[in-house]
């Protein structure tokens, strides 16, 4: 199904729960050119600033990046987003896609849509864009192609994550998301099979070191801010002595190390 530059433009836009002014200005083309554009007038827009717009959502010479993890919203219909990737692939390619049915702390109910391919995987996050839907957003009978899969017990802290990322790596994705199928007992269902497992396991955790890091550094400048606060109003705490601070924290520190060796000996 073939649908115009237009058509798939302010579908996308849909999909990404923005608006025609604010994907103009993420893409750096002006705000009338894109609504001359939108309404027929394909000469204020040349070529090289509608591949923007498109490339803005992923959309690179005629097909989505598998470079990252698309997020889309959709209405209870999907038109958007069986107009959308019906335009961009073939039939045989969508066959082929798998629809996951994520459920967070047993309360939420969204999609992984993944579609296989030899050179890499394509993924989308799919939820519903009004609350007042229940549900899952797909199924292979609501959206005329795929099949239905597994599934999947996702934390909610996770699904944030992944949600609001400004970006969403695919790789990064595939390890997370490998290490939860794993815990889960689902071996056969790995999404990154281009590395090897203990490979997977190491750039994870890699990650993670530089996320705790960040974090750790976060922390410790609330804490001083909080601090400089409580002695300018003149607040009394033994706390805004460092040698009591140290006293508290490695009391703690020392409870939740031993906590968590405990954990690792009992598996």
């Amino acid at each position: 199904m073939s649908i115009s530059p237009q058509e798939l433009f302010e579908c996308l836009v849909k999909l990404n729960g923005l608006n025609s002014a604010k994907a103009a200005d993420l893409a750096g083309v002006k705000r009338p050119n894109v609504y001359a554009w939108l309404a027929g007038k394909k000469q204020v827009m040349s070529q090289e600033r509608e591949e923007r717009l498109l490339q803005n959502f992923g959309v690179i010479n005629g097909t989505l990046s598998k470079d990252i993890v698309y997020r889309w919203r959709v209405e209870s219909d999907t038109a958007c987003f069986k107009l959308v990737l019906n335009h961009l692939f073939n039939p045989d390619d969508l066959d082929k896609a798998i629809i996951y049915f994520v459920d967070v702390e047993n309360s939420k109910h969204y999609n992984v849509l993944r579609i296989p391919f030899t050179e890499g995987d394509l993924f989308v996050l799919v939820i519903f864009n009004s609350q007042q839907n229940t549900g899952y957003p797909l199924t292979k009978e609501k959206i005329g192609f795929g099949i239905n899969g597994q599934k999947l017990n996702v934390p909610d802290w996770q699904w944030d994550k992944w949600w609001d990322s400004e970006k969403l790596d695919a790789k990064k994705f595939c390890l997370e998301a490998d290490m939860l199928l794993k815990k889960q007992g689902d071996v056969n269902q790995l999404w990154a099979t281009d590395q090897p497992m203990d490979i997977k396991m190491r750039l994870l955790y890699e990650e993670q070191i530089i996320e705790k890091t960040a974090e750790n550094a976060g922390l410790r400048a609330l804490i001083r801010a909080l601090l400089n606060e409580m002695r300018a109003a003149k607040f009394k705490s033994k706390l805004l002595d460092k040698e009591e601070r140290d006293i508290t924290f490695k009391d703690f520190y020392n409870h939740e190390l031993k906590k968590l060796r405990n954990m690792e000996e009992d598996i």
